[in-house]
């Protein structure tokens, strides 16, 4: 059975008061209750571990293949002088690399990495291509 939900807590709250019985839903949304001993992880969709979701076996150990991440991404209006896309990216670069916002993601089931604006867009152009072919593939339409 299919229960839609609008966001992530709503699907773990039915979770843990019982009303289903498991969720898949973006890491944040669950890791405190995991941390709290009140949800438990069966598995999570990275490629491969991280530190923040301990030795839960990866979706694609089930489903060879399978990779689905969330991710966080800083965007800015077309035009923005290069001179402060270059500060924002270098600023947020030094911020992965300290340990509080390591350990921040960490406790969130998240992996920090960054990219090159260049590598972004790659990454957003296939990240759009594989979900519309997933869409395409499911048949689902709009509503």
């Amino acid at each position: 059975m299919h229960v839609p939900y609008k966001g992530g807590s709503q699907g773990v709250a039915s979770v843990v008061s019982g009303e289903t019985d498991w969720v898949l839903t973006p890491a944040p949304a669950a890791m405190s209750l995991v941390a709290g001993d009140r949800l438990r992880l069966l598995g999570h969709s990275l490629p491969t571990g991280a530190a923040g979701v301990g030795d839960a076996p990866s979706l694609a150990t089930t489903v060879p293949g399978f990779e689905f991440a969330g991710w966080i991404g800083l965007l800015a209006p077309k035009g923005l002088p290069s001179a402060i896309s270059t500060a924002l990216a270098e600023t947020v670069q030094k911020a992965l690399q300290t340990r509080e916002v390591i350990q921040a993601f960490e406790t969130n089931g998240a992996v920090p990495s960054s990219s090159t604006s260049a590598e972004f867009r790659r990454f957003l152009e296939r990240d759009i291509a594989t979900n519309k072919k997933a869409i395409a593939m499911a048949g689902i339409q709009a509503e």
